[in-house]
């Protein structure tokens, strides 16, 4: 069915704004072109890059890299996160370009970006124009969102698991908006996309199919888009699972925790080990402010349900937290590069927030805006500094580092 030349102008305009947006995360990257990328982890996904290409191993074995790795996590015949990040680096090993290698990394921040302005789209149901503060906003937020600006810089798996997980929200949200199963089937897509980027990205499999319950009325035809989002997952997932369980006997490594001889090596991975349980709720709020705007603002405006989109942002958030709390207590470790798969729930919990209050008539808004521009600060300073971070830290702690001289 045509637009109406309202509802085009509408989408044209959204198309743009969310485009100058996104050209303005890529121009920011452009400087990590030029540099090398010689963090541990970095070095390892180049390597197997190499590897594959040169043997069609997935595996470390043959690398001189691995001579320097403890042997009883990285010496086996197959690696233990699932290919994604690698497959995608083996043009580039192809071509020997590690700097722009990093351009894969790129991808999952673009991948994060576009999800969210699907979701804000199709959550505001044809109310509003296209130049709303509450559609553009959660968009800039999460195209400047500290923690995935930091991954970018980054030959790491992260940002792919947090990207894809947010387009396949996206594509859910999509699904519900216009009733057909198609986009449902894309989402599910890419969700498996983000579970073989990194495992943690199995976080869009309960996302993605809360979108579809939540937002779709029909109990057959909601159903049959669930059906339709999880199938691929089960494919494309099940078969990595498949070829892991037949090399080790095991669907998932129990390996991996880091041993005595990892933390010796490396003082980041030691650091991460000792963090307390409230690490990332706590840094949270100290990288990315929005985070505690949202909170604050669910505290203090009452009257009524959350919306379903709310709801949808809020159980992301829990499970995607719950889940990191869960692996630290296990003996995983914290880093804030795990929150990618999270990241882009809180500027959905943003929109959900700000449609909520009006932000357009109220404080909000300005408040918000300051909170996304904080982000920048502390996203700007990465994109300078980076290469000298193996982690985020947030504005206030990099100050007192420097206060103290360390």
């Amino acid at each position: 069915m045509p637009l109406s030349p309202t509802r085009e102008t509408d989408v044209r305009q959204y198309a743009i704004i969310c485009g100058i947006i996104l050209a303005l995360m890529f121009a920011l990257k452009i400087p990590s072109l030029g540099v090398d990328h010689l963090e541990d982890d970095e070095r390892i996904y180049w390597a197997l890059a190499q590897n594959w290409l040169a043997t069609g191993a997935y595996s470390l074995r043959g690398t001189e890299l691995l001579e320097s790795l403890p042997p009883a996590m990285y010496d086996k015949p197959l690696f233990h996160h699932p290919p994604m990040q690698t497959f995608l680096l083996i043009p580039f090993a192809w071509l020997d370009t590690p700097r722009a290698a990093v351009m894969v990394s790129w991808l999952g921040h673009a991948a994060a970006v576009v999800g969210v302005a699907l979701i804000c789209w199709c959550a505001r149901r044809g109310h509003g124009g296209a130049t709303q503060l509450f559609l553009w906003l959660p968009v800039l937020g999460v195209a400047v969102d500290p923690i995935l600006t930091l991954t970018a810089r980054k030959i790491w798996p992260d940002n792919l698991a947090g990207g894809f997980c947010a387009l396949s929200a996206g594509f859910c949200f999509l699904a519900a908006y216009r009733g057909s199963a198609g986009p449902a089937l894309v989402g599910g897509v890419f969700a498996a996309f983000a579970a073989l980027s990194k495992l943690p990205g199995l976080l869009a499999l309960p996302v993605g199919s809360a979108v579809l319950w939540f937002a779709v009325e029909r109990g057959k035809h909601r159903a049959a888009l669930i059906g339709g989002f999880v199938a691929p997952q089960i494919v494309l997932v099940g078969l990595w699972l498949f070829v892991f369980h037949r090399e080790y006997g095991v669907f998932l490594p129990d390996w991996i925790m880091p041993d005595s001889a990892l933390r010796a090596l490396s003082s980041h991975v030691e650091r991460a080990m000792q963090r307390p349980i409230w690490y990332y709720a706590g840094q949270t709020l100290l990288v990315a402010p929005v985070s505690g705007v949202i909170v604050v603002t669910m505290f203090a405006v009452r009257g009524g349900m959350p919306s379903r989109v709310l709801r949808i942002g809020l159980l992301w958030l829990v499970l995607g937290y719950v889940a990191l709390m869960m692996l630290q207590i296990m003996g995983q470790g914290a880093q804030l590069r795990f929150l990618t798969p999270i990241a882009a729930g809180w500027y959905v919990c943003m929109y959900g927030v700000l449609r909520r209050a009006d932000a357009n008539r109220s404080l909000l808004g300005v408040t918000f805006l300051a909170a996304v521009l904080y982000s920048v600060s502390t996203a700007g300073f990465f994109l300078v500094q980076g290469l000298a971070y193996d982690d985020i830290v947030s504005v206030p702690e990099m100050m007192w580092r420097q206060f103290c001289g360390n």
